[in-house]
């Protein structure tokens, strides 16, 4: 029952923002960009190391070089890049994983 009042704050917070941010957002960028931002505001707190951090970053960079691909082929590019600078920054760049190779070779 604690958890009530804070929850409902943020909630109505969240909202009144949303209500003023989403004003601010040209008619002409349509629907799709509101469904960006809502899969954002889902994503970003699922962002919890450095490896994830890179892969966003990547992705997100990624998106808008290939914007004016046809069939929205940009975007299954850029998460496949996305995903795959993750992997690869987890298995190279992260401490834990490169002294532990180093231990077992």
């Amino acid at each position: 029952k604690g958890l009530i009042f804070p929850n409902w704050l943020s909630w109505q917070a969240g909202s009144i923002i949303g209500i003023l941010a989403g004003s601010q957002v040209p008619e002409s960028w349509g629907l799709g960009f509101a469904g960006t931002l809502a899969i954002l505001c889902v994503m970003l707190p699922l962002i919890l190391n450095r490896a994830a951090t890179v892969g966003v970053l990547v992705s997100g960079v990624a998106a808008l070089v290939t914007f004016a691909w046809p069939y929205k082929l940009g975007l299954l590019f850029s998460v496949v890049v996305g995903m795959a600078a993750a992997m690869l920054f987890e298995e190279y760049c992260t401490p834990s994983r490169a002294a532990g190779e180093q231990r077992d070779a």
